[in-house]
């Protein structure tokens, strides 16, 4: 009876194994991350892969209603780390997915990101590394105030300014960093109720 039971357990762990272990038909592709990111004056959409099986193409599309989407860019499969800038988004929402193009003409679909264009304080910052200057690039939505500091690791405050912006405006600020010491420090970013912190590097 023993010697019965045994025997059935273990052959049922033996099916499991290849059942689950050894499956002949894995996933074309494990995609770890997307998202959609407002950014200066554009929505940067990114994703990362850990495997891509038989994979020829990513077709990025959007859609302004969540229901009928269009492509707006498409990058070749092999590379694992991929970006697309849209650079005409719509006020109010935007949205993203890829589109997975397999050798074969088989597809599948990602997960749908949405981005809420038009609304709060979008910046850039660069170059960073920096050498000469750092530039910050502002665009608000409404007329707001926008602060910053660059300090050292050590706390020591070596740049400050302030900024009005008006609403649908842009403005570039310049930060002279020839004269500092090489090394990292830190950009704080006060608009509104929000705060970015930027780790920047001087060569």
């Amino acid at each position: 009876m023993y010697l019965s039971f045994f025997r059935k357990f273990f052959f049922t762990w033996k099916l499991f194994r290849i059942y689950f272990f050894y499956s002949p038909n894995p996933l074309p592709v494990q995609l770890i991350s997307l998202q959609a990111i407002a950014e200066y004056n554009h929505i940067r959409v990114k994703w990362n892969t850990a495997s891509e099986i038989n994979i020829e193409k990513f077709v990025v599309e959007k859609s302004l209603n969540n229901k009928e989407f269009f492509a707006i860019a498409q990058v070749s499969a092999g590379q694992n780390m991929y970006a697309v800038i849209d650079g005409n988004p719509a006020d109010g929402f935007n949205y993203y997915r890829l589109r997975i193009e397999e050798f074969g003409g088989k597809s599948s679909y990602s997960n749908v990101e949405a981005v809420n264009w038009g609304k709060g304080v979008y910046l850039k910052i660069y170059p960073n590394p920096a050498q000469d200057n750092l530039i910050l690039q502002f665009r608000s939505s409404e007329q707001t105030s926008v602060s910053y500091r660059l300090f050292s690791q050590l706390g020591v405050e070596v740049a400050k300014g302030n900024l009005s912006l008006s609403a649908n405006e842009m403005q570039r600020q310049n930060i002279q960093v020839a004269h500092l010491p090489k090394g990292v420090y830190f950009l704080e970013i006060f608009y509104g109720e929000n705060r970015k912190l930027e780790k920047i590097v001087v060569q």
